[in-house]
Formats: C-alpha cells, sequence, structure tokens
C-alpha cells in the first residue's frame, strides 16, 4: 500500500487548523455580541435612570413654588395683622381669613411630607432596580467567561488532535524511512548495510524527534495565538467598562450639583421665614407701645377726678363761711349771693366737667378692653405663627437632613467608582503588559519555527551547511522584497504588485540584487535551499496565514520574477510553486485541459456549469476578498471537479478557456457556448 506523502499530510492539518480558527472566530465574535447587547442595556437603564432623575428635579422645583406661595401667605397674614392693629370694623372677617389660610397651609403642610415620604420611596425603589441591573451584568459576565473557558478546552482537545495526527505523520514518515533503509540493506554488503542502517536510524531518530518538536512548537504558537486575541478582547472589554465608570462618575456628579442647588433654595426659603419672624416682633413691639400709651392715658384721667374731688371740698369749706357769717350786711348778702350764683355756676361747670371726664373715662375703658382684645388676639395669632414657622423649620431641616444623605450616598458612590476605575485601569495596564510579552513570546517562536524549519531540510539531504548561511539567506530575501517593493508605485489591483516583465525593472536594481553572486549560487545549486529561499519569501508575505487566491498568485508571479531575473532555473522555480501550493492546501488534478485546479464540495443541488462565489480570508484594502468557482464534472455525490477563476482589476472573471472578461451576468452563458470548451472540443 502506498503511503500518502508529508506535504499532502501537512496540507490537510494546516486545512484542519484553519477550519478550527474560524470556529473560534466566530464563537469569540458571538461573545462579544452577547457583551455588546449587554452594554447596550445597561445604557438603556442609564437612560431611564436619568429620566428619573428630571422627573424628581421637577418635583423639587414644585416643592419650591409650594414653599414660596407659603411665603406670600405669611406676607398677607403680617398685612391682615396690621389692618387689625388700624381697624377694628373688619376685625371679624379678618380673623376668619386669616385662621383658614393657616388651616389650609396645615394641609398643605402634611401633604408635602406624604409626598416626601413617596419620593423616598421611589428612590430607595430606583436604586435598588440599579443594583439589581448591576447583579444580573455581573451573572451575564460570568456567563460569558465561562463560555470563553468551554472554548479554550476546545482549543486544547484540537490542538491535542493535531498534536496527535503530527504523531501519525511522523509514524509514516518512520515506516517509509524504514522501508528505505531494507532496501539499501539489500543491495549492499552485509557491512556496508550495517554501516548504512545506523546512519539511516540516527537521522530517522533526528527527523523523529524534529518532528514531533516542530508539531508542538506549532500547538504552543496557535495556542499562544489565541491567547492573544483572548487578550485582545479582554483589553476591549475593560477599556469599555472603564468608559460606562467615567460617565457614571460624570451622572453622580451632576447629581451631587442639583442637591447642593436645592439645598441653596432650602436655605433662601429659611431666610425667609426668619425676616418674616422678624417683622411680627417688631409688630408685637408696635403693640406694646400701645398698650403703654393707653395705661398713660388712664393715669391722667384718674388726676383729673382727684382735682375735682379736691374742688369740691373747697366749695363746701366757703359754703360753711357763708352759712356762719349771717350777720353780714346786705352789701355782704347781696356780694354774697353773687358769689353764691357764681359758685353755683362754677359748680355747675364743675359737675359738667366731672360728667365729660366720666365719659372720657368710661370711653377710655372701653378703648383698652379693646385693646386687650386686640392684644390677645394678635398674641393668639402669633402663637400659631410661631407654630407654623416651627413645623416649617423641623420640615426644613428633615428636607436638608435628607438631601445630605442622599448626598453622602451619592458621595459614597463616586468614591467607589474612582476606586474601581484605578482597579480597571491596573488590570488595563497588566493585560497590556501581558499582551506585549506574549507578542514577543510569538516572535521569538516563529524564528525558532524557521530556524527549525531548515535544519530539518538540512538533515533531510544529510548535509552540513555553513552556521551562518540561514542569517544570510533571511537577510538576502528582506533585500529582495524591499527593493522590488520599491520598485512599485500606486497600485491599482494584487495583480500589479509584482511585475514580470523586465523591462518594468531598473538596470541598476538587478546590479544591485547581482551583488550576492556567490549566495546566489549556493542557493541555486541546492534544491534545499531553494526550497527554503522560497518558504522565506512566503512568510514575509504572508506571515503563517492563508491568504486569497489571488494574492497566492500574486506571491507567484514574484517567484516566477526571481527566478528568472536573479536565478535563470526554472526547475527550482517549479518546485518551488509545488511547494507553496501543498503549503496552502491548493490541489492541482490535471484533466483534459491542465486547467481544473481544484476539488470542490458542493450542496446535492448544484448542476454541472454552476458558478458559485463565496469568501475567503484576506482582504483587498478594506473590503472582504470572495472568490469565484465553476463546476466543470461530477467525481462522486457532492464532489466536483471545479475551475478556481481569476478577475482582472475590474472585478471581472476570466474564461478558463478562451481567458477573455466577462460580467458576472453573462459569464455564464459564455462558458456553455465557448467554442474551446473540452465537452465541444470532443463533440
Amino acid at each position: 500500500m502506498e503511503l500518502p506523502k508529508k506535504d499532502d499530510v501537512l496540507a490537510s492539518l494546516r486545512f484542519r487548523n484553519l477550519l478550527l480558527q474560524q470556529r473560534f472566530i466566530k464563537q469569540i465574535k458571538k461573545a462579544e455580541e452577547e457583551k455588546e447587547e449587554a452594554a447596550l442595556k445597561a445604557k438603556e437603564e442609564k437612560e431611564k435612570a436619568a429620566l428619573k432623575a428630571k422627573e424628581e428635579k421637577d418635583e423639587a422645583a414644585l416643592e419650591l413654588k409650594k414653599a414660596t406661595n407659603c411665603n406670600e401667605l405669611f406676607k398677607t397674614m403680617l398685612v391682615n395683622m396690621n389692618k387689625l392693629v388700624g381697624e377694628s370694623k373688619e376685625e371679624l372677617s379678618l380673623k376668619k381669613e386669616l385662621v383658614e389660610r393657616i388651616d389650609a397651609f396645615e394641609v398643605e403642610l402634611q401633604d408635602s411630607r406624604r409626598r416626601n415620604e413617596e419620593k423616598d420611596d421611589h428612590i430607595q425603589a430606583h436604586i435598588q432596580t440599579i443594583e439589581n441591573s448591576g447583579r444580573r451584568n455581573e451573572e451575564k459576565d460570568v456567563h460569558i467567561q465561562a463560555h470563553i473557558q468551554t472554548i479554550e478546552k476546545f482549543k486544547a482537545l484540537t490542538n491535542a488532535a493535531d498534536a496527535q495526527l503530527a504523531i501519525k505523520d511522523t509514524q509514516l514518515t518512520i515506516s517509509r524511512a524504514g522501508e528505505e533503509a531494507a532496501e539499501i540493506r539489500v543491495q549492499s554488503t552485509l557491512q556496508d548495510g550495517i554501516e548504512k542502517d545506523g546512519q539511516i536510524q540516527r537521522i530517522v531518530d533526528q527527523n523523529t524527534q524534529l518532528t514531533i518538536s516542530e508539531a508542538l512548537s506549532r500547538a504552543r504558537e496557535v495556542e499562544a495565538e489565541i491567547r492573544v486575541v483572548g487578550l485582545e478582547s479582554t483589553v476591549k472589554t475593560l477599556q469599555g467598562e472603564a468608559t460606562t465608570l467615567k460617565s457614571r462618575v460624570e451622572c453622580f456628579g451632576g447629581l451631587e450639583r442639583e442637591l447642593e442647588d436645592t439645598k441653596r433654595e432650602l436655605s433662601s426659603s429659611k431666610d425667609l421665614s426668619t425676616e418674616q419672624a422678624n417683622r411680627l416682633q417688631a409688630s408685637k413691639k408696635d403693640l406694646e407701645d400701645t398698650k403703654r400709651e393707653l395705661s398713660s392715658s388712664k393715669d391722667l384721667s384718674t388726676e383729673q377726678a382727684n382735682r375735682l374731688q379736691a374742688s369740691k371740698k373747697d366749695l363746701e369749706d366757703t359754703k360753711r363761711e357763708l352759712s356762719s357769717s349771717k350777720d353780714m350786711s346786705t352789701e355782704q348778702a347781696n356780694r354774697l349771693q353773687a358769689s353764691k350764683k357764681d359758685l353755683e355756676d362754677t359748680n355747675r361747670e364743675l359737675s359738667s366737667s366731672k360728667v365729660t371726664s366720666t365719659e372720657q373715662a368710661n370711653r377710655l375703658q372701653q378703648e383698652l378692653r379693646t385693646n386687650l382684645e386686640e392684644t390677645k388676639a394678635v398674641s393668639e395669632s402669633q402663637g400659631k405663627v410661631i407654630i407654623l414657622n416651627n413645623s416649617l423649620l423641623e420640615s426644613q431641616n428633615q428636607e436638608l437632613s435628607r438631601c445630605q444623605t442622599l448626598h453622602d450616598k451619592a458621595t459614597k458612590v463616586v468614591d467607589e467608582q474612582k476606586i474601581e476605575i484605578g482597579t480597571l485601569s491596573t488590570s488595563l495596564t497588566l493585560a497590556t503588559n501581558s499582551y506585549n510579552e506574549l507578542k514577543a513570546w510569538i516572535d521569538e517562536q516563529k524564528n525558532e519555527i524557521t530556524t527549525r524549519t531548515t535544519l530539518a531540510y538540512a538533515i533531510k539531504s544529510g548535509k552540513i551547511y555553513p552556521l551562518d548561511t540561514l542569517a544570510k539567506m533571511k537577510n538576502f530575501v528582506r533585500i529582495v522584497c524591499k527593493r522590488f517593493k520599491d520598485t512599485t508605485s500606486h497600485p491599482v489591483d494584487p495583480s500589479s504588485f509584482f511585475p514580470i516583465e523586465a523591462d518594468t525593472i531598473p538596470t541598476n536594481l538587478l546590479q544591485a540584487l547581482r551583488k550576492d553572486q556567490e549566495l546566489i549560487n549556493l542557493i541555486e545549486s541546492d534544491n534545499v535551499l531553494v526550497s527554503t529561499f522560497y518558504e522565506l519569501i512566503r512568510m514575509s508575505f504572508v506571515g503563517e496565514e492563508v491568504v486569497g487566491v489571488d494574492y497566492l498568485d500574486t506571491i507567484l508571479r514574484f517567484h516566477a520574477w526571481v527566478s528568472e531575473m536573479i536565478f535563470k532555473n526554472r526547475p527550482n522555480l517549479l518546485l518551488a510553486i509545488t511547494k507553496i501550493k501543498a503549503v496552502t492546501g491548493r490541489k492541482r488534478k490535471a484533466t483534459d485541459t491542465g486547467k481544473i485546479n481544484l476539488t470542490y464540495t458542493a450542496r446535492r443541488n448544484e448542476k454541472e456549469g454552476s458558478l458559485i462565489t463565496e469568501p475567503c480570508f484576506g482582504t483587498v484594502g478594506d473590503a472582504p476578498q470572495t472568490r469565484s468557482i465553476l463546476l466543470h464534472e461530477r467525481i462522486d455525490n457532492r464532489r466536483w471537479h471545479a475551475y478556481l477563476l481569476k478577475k482582472d482589476g475590474l472585478g471581472k472573471l476570466f474564461c478558463p478557456f478562451c481567458e477573455l472578461s466577462f460580467k458576472t451576468q453573462g459569464f455564464t452563458n459564455h462558458v456553455k457556448g465557448c467554442a474551446l470548451h473540452p465537452k465541444r472540443k470532443k463533440k
């Protein structure tokens, strides 16, 4: 039984690794999409919270307006009290109005307290909702982390499967080497056979060890690349969380400013109530002055009464004196009679003045009683005002304490968010450092893989090369690629990157490349060095990734130019092209025209001559790369011999038979009627 070739096995392994990488990328994208959905939900919740905060701000504005109305009510009360002092006719109506307004103000205060309690409950419920949202986001993060761990376990399993395939490939190599050793032992003498057997066994052991180490290093490299992708996603996640936390800090800062504005408004309302209390104190002092004036007028009326009593006593003494002087003369009697009349007139005047003073005293007593009643009413209303002022101060103190509590909570949350931001920035720095270290380690592993590949080629050929051969070849490849890229300016499409025509290459460039003539002769004389040289060219352009078909064709054109301009050796070119196609998974199967270059697995309902367009890896500029496939001949139920079609700079497809280009709409009709179609030739 013929064993499969090592190149085919390596190509299948790389193709399988490529499929696994695609699957990993899809799963990682799915996890990122889930995280983005969680971020969108968090943003919506944040907007809802902002709307609720705005509603609460409007409610606070309404409360402030009501406090202003209360101040207006106090002013009205002061005006009414002034009216009570000045005008006694409107006493009853003003008292009623004052009592009604005071009762209404008490009802409004009770409603305000009830609304403040409801607002506190609403804020607590909102805080609880935000905490529940945070817990849900944490649960989603845990779910995503579990999903990523599952992906990593699956990656480890796939890497183990690749390692097992590499071991099987090594076993096939060992068996093939054993068959070769058996043939050598049959054809040579016994002693020569024993010596060659020992040499072959050592070569096989070394080859086995190198192949196993190469497979393990490749597995480590794939694992490291996957870890790099995971670290990049972690870095992006940490950056998004840091941005979210910064926005939350800004939101809490806005809430803090609103609380400070509310506090200032409450302090201003407190100042207004203090001013009103001062006005009431001033009115109280005026009432006391009026009371003192009334008491002083009462003292004056008592003094006048005492004077009247003294004048009455004087009249009685005079009367007694007149009665005792009966022996006076008639003239004296007349004089006494006249004086009596005068005294009677004076008495009448005194009695009338006494009545007037009594009426004045009664009126003053009535005014005093009225003033006492007014003073009592003012003191009662003043007591009610003091009670209302105390209740207002109490409600203001409660509002201030509640605002201070909310301010303390917001400050605490802001401090926690700042601490969390510092922790996230530290984690971001550590993740970035780990990413850079891992990237440097991957570069070292790539260099080590290149060195081992070259050494493996040397061991297979049984030759020993100088130690600086690989370094010289790397340097020469770098110079060739750089100078060749410098000669091409403003490329239109990938096929124009590397021209084949010698006329487009400056002569001084060819002379500069010919300076390393000894190295060129050394490479040209050894197929192992030729394969290594083209492998280094491939790695310098595409690294370890598999790119689109057009880009591979570009690389092959560059190989052709190097072989024609530098090596002048067509067999080595064919060997290099075969090597590149085996590594990238492309196969060429010669059929009737020699152009069928693909075995394609299609759906069951596809027909011969169908044109299929599907995405492939790599990009041209910012656009994704695609490839077009023409089904030619069925192999079995689902596999087909197919043509991998080329495109020109305008996106038109080249016919695989006549090399003419057509748009996608007319390409299928042309292929069916093409004169150079193989089946039409057979007919």
